[in-house]
This record gives structure tokens, C-alpha cells and sequence, in this order.
């Protein structure tokens, strides 16, 4: 039986055990007010989609779509607190190094190494997830997470979501920053199940369980900012920012074209063009920019494109 098996039956036996109360602990089933913090090896296969929305002081950005790739094995520093074995469900913290092996289409696999953290909760198979992490190879780079997901205790794995927000200080492009959505699903394995004497076993498993949930919710923004600091292409210049293209505006009536340049430029190009409004669509939510109205009209609209717009398609109307 493999090691992954072996854990999965470990923590369904140990919840039945707890919930007929041979572990000693009553009905609510908690863990000691302090928790302990295990050491956990273990690796991660998983692939994704990434949204990077990558931007240059004073060169626009560009807004992109990815799939990645990625081989990672890690040592995880996991503690768990708060649990009740009847759901199962708590708390969880989890830090340490990785080394992960990242791929995408054209793009052959390359080694990056780092470190990252997570923290947040899980419950019945699902759980959420926050943290930060730091790329130290290829460059330099570090950002933050947040999200949640789902996770399956018979077969090992995980499904995670959410949004990233990165800074790359080196680079073969240069220095950028990179944020957007994220996801992925993987599975994941742990070198050894600690059911070691004077350590309580069920935290040994729900630690592993936990390395891997962690290990997941990180993966994804990692790889997108490593894919991102290989990645030469440069935004476009500023001259070529403040333009409608990809057709002509109406007179009167409604547009759809595209746009290039900052949001003061759109206001600007607007107004030339004697449009009303201009909208744009970001994940999914329709948002309006009124022409020439006063910036707190169009609050949602400057913070969905803090750098502008570039080749977005708008819809005019005048």
C-alpha cells in the first residue's frame, strides 16, 4: 500500500477511533490549546491557469492568459490547532522551502527554489487559504495569495483558486509587478506518516493533509510569476498609449473597439471621440467609465486598470 493510501486510511480510522471516543478526548474531540509543530517532507504534482496582468512603471501592461506546470517538493514547518476529528476541521499554519520544476506550453521546464507560507482553515473538504511567498532563483521575486478550495482524503489531492499579487525586483526583463487570478488542481505525497510515540497521530495526519493543501494554494501563483520572470516580452511604449483602434466610433449609438493607454488618456480620447461612456469587462463584471465625470464616479473603473489599458476591448457609447 503506498504511503499517500496509507495515510488517507490512518485518518479515516483514527476519525472513527475518535468519534467512539478511544482516543480519550470526549465528543468535541479537540486538540490541546498548543499546538505542536511537525516537519513535513513531501511533493506536489500539479497543473493550472493563470491570469497575469503585468505591468511596467511608466510602460503600460499587459493583460494575459497561461497555463503552467509544475513538479515540487517541499519541507513543510506545519502546526494545526483548533481541530475537531468528528468533521474533520481547524486551523492550520504552514512555512518552509520548496524547489519546483515549471512547464508550460513552449516552454521547456525550468528549476526554480524559494520559500513560502500559508495559513487559514479547513473543514469537510474544503478550506481557506492566505500567504506570501518569495522566488529566489531566475531572479528575484515575492508576492502574497489568497483564496480557498477543496481537498480529498482518499486520494490525496487538491483543488485550489484565488487571486496573487507579485513584485519582481530582477529579472531578464527587468523588474515588473504581476497580479491576477489563479488555479490548479494536484496530488501530493508525504515521505513518512509520524505516528511516532508521545506524538499525538492524529495531528501527525492532519499535519501531512495540510502540507499538502498549502503546498497547492501556493503552487499556482509561484509558477505564474516564474513563467512571467522568463518572459522578455516588454508592454508597450507610452507613445504608443491614448488610442481607439480595431474600428471606428459611431456618431451616435454604441462601439465596440479597443483601447491603449491610461485611464486620464481614455478620458481624453473619449471626449475627442464625444463618447458618453466607455465600458470594459473585468472577470466577468461590467464596468463603466463615465467621460469627463469626476474621479470618484469612476472609482471601480481607475482600480480595476491602475496602469491603464492595453488592447482592451471597450464598448463606446456616444
Amino acid at each position: 500500500m503506498s504511503g499517500s493510501r496509507r495515510l488517507a486510511l490512518s485518518l479515516v480510522l483514527l476519525t472513527s477511533a475518535a468519534a467512539l471516543g478511544f482516543l480519550g478526548r470526549g465528543a468535541s474531540a479537540q486538540e490541546p490549546p498548543t499546538p505542536q509543530t511537525t516537519q513535513v517532507p513531501g511533493s506536489l504534482n500539479t497543473s493550472g491557469s493563470y491570469t497575469a496582468k503585468v505591468s511596467t512603471s511608466g510602460a503600460g501592461f499587459f493583460e494575459r492568459a497561461g497555463t503552467y506546470s509544475a513538479s515540487v517538493s517541499f519541507t513543510a514547518a506545519v502546526s494545526v490547532s483548533g481541530v475537531n476529528v468528528l468533521v474533520p476541521s481547524g486551523s492550520y499554519q504552514a512555512s518552509g522551502p520548496f524547489t519546483a520544476t515549471v512547464s508550460a506550453p513552449g516552454v521547456a521546464p525550468f528549476v526554480v527554489t524559494g520559500t513560502y507560507n500559508a495559513a487559514g482553515t479547513f473543514a469537510a473538504g474544503t478550506f481557506v487559504s492566505s500567504g506570501q511567498w518569495v522566488l529566489s532563483t531566475g531572479g528575484a521575486a515575492s508576492g502574497s495569495h489568497s483564496g480557498g478550495g477543496t481537498y480529498n482524503l482518499a486520494t490525496m489531492t487538491v483543488a485550489a483558486n484565488g487571486q496573487y499579487v507579485g513584485a519582481v525586483t530582477s529579472s531578464p526583463r527587468g523588474p515588473f509587478n504581476v497580479e491576477g487570478p489563479y488555479s490548479g488542481t494536484g496530488s501530493f505525497t508525504v515521505g513518512v506518516a509520524r505516528m511516532t510515540e508521545g506524538t499525538d497521530p492524529l495531528t501527525s495526519a492532519i499535519s501531512d493533509i495540510v502540507a499538502g493543501i498549502a503546498g497547492q494554494a501556493a503552487t499556482g501563483p509561484i509558477s505564474a510569476a516564474a513563467l512571467e520572470m522568463r518572459d522578455t516580452t516588454t508592454p508597450p511604449p507610452a507613445s504608443a498609449a491614448g488610442t481607439f483602434s480595431g474600428g471606428s466610433i459611431a456618431s451616435a449609438g454604441v462601439s465596440i473597439v479597443s483601447f491603449t493607454g491610461t485611464t486620464a488618456q481614455l478620458d481624453t480620447a473619449g471626449a475627442a471621440a464625444q463618447a458618453l461612456t466607455v465600458s470594459a469587462t473585468v472577470d466577468g463584471k461590467m464596468l463603466v467609465y463615465v467621460i469627463g465625470a469626476p474621479p470618484f464616479v469612476n472609482a471601480d473603473f481607475n482600480a480595476a486598470f491602475p496602469a491603464g489599458l492595453n488592447g482592451t476591448l471597450v464598448i463606446v457609447r456616444t
